[in-house]
């Protein structure tokens, strides 16, 4: 599997996820209080899988990789990637703010977490659709096998430092997705 197709298969879980806030977020409206073991999960998974993980290999593998090769418009491209990953921690950070009051009902905490947890989806999404239509063609034409693999190498030891394997986070999403009655198929599969 070549460095793309890992981005792509990790985008297909930032989906499931994506779907599993919103479910927790429009639970939430309707209850008044948010789930809060779901919440929590899902925070942290935003943070480790996502924050750390994810957007690690990209910043720390994929784009300076990308950069050798890159021109003016490519730099450009990427620098509004890195952008979106800072917009992407301060909701992150929101939401993490209000879970806890938004777990308990208070209204204040609800309304902001689901606000938060609303924006988050939303740019989210965005982000993974122009990574999809910009970076991972970029990667396609810019990559030579051999970079390709020095990338791959390179994935790897981040998932190495991270602890949990590429598996083990895949299976938890599928549980979640289950648990909160979202669709695999349906959430980017």
């Amino acid at each position: 599997m070549g460095a793309v197709d890992i981005i792509r298969e990790e985008h297909t879980q930032v989906a499931r996820l994506i779907a599993c806030l919103e479910a927790v977020a429009s639970d939430a409206e309707a209850r008044g209080k948010v789930n809060g073991e779901a919440a929590t999960e899902l925070l942290f998974l935003f943070e480790t899988f996502i924050d750390d993980r994810h957007q690690a290999k990209e910043e720390g593998v994929l784009f300076p990789e990308l950069l050798r090769f890159a021109g003016k418009k490519e730099e450009e491209v990427l620098s509004k990637f890195l952008a979106d990953h800072e917009q992407e921690v301060v909701r992150l950070s929101g939401m993490r703010l209000n879970v806890l009051g938004a777990r308990y009902g208070e209204p204040g905490c609800m309304r902001e977490f689901v606000r938060e947890a609303r924006a988050y989806c939303e740019l989210q999404r965005r982000h993974m659709t122009q990574e999809n239509l910009e970076l991972l063609p970029m990667a396609e034409r810019l990559l030579t096998p051999e970079s390709d693999a020095d990338v791959v190498r390179g994935f790897d030891e981040v998932d190495g430092m991270r602890g949990a394997s590429p598996d083990g986070v895949r299976e938890t999403i599928q549980r979640l997705c289950r648990q909160l009655g979202v669709e695999l198929s349906g959430a980017g599969a």
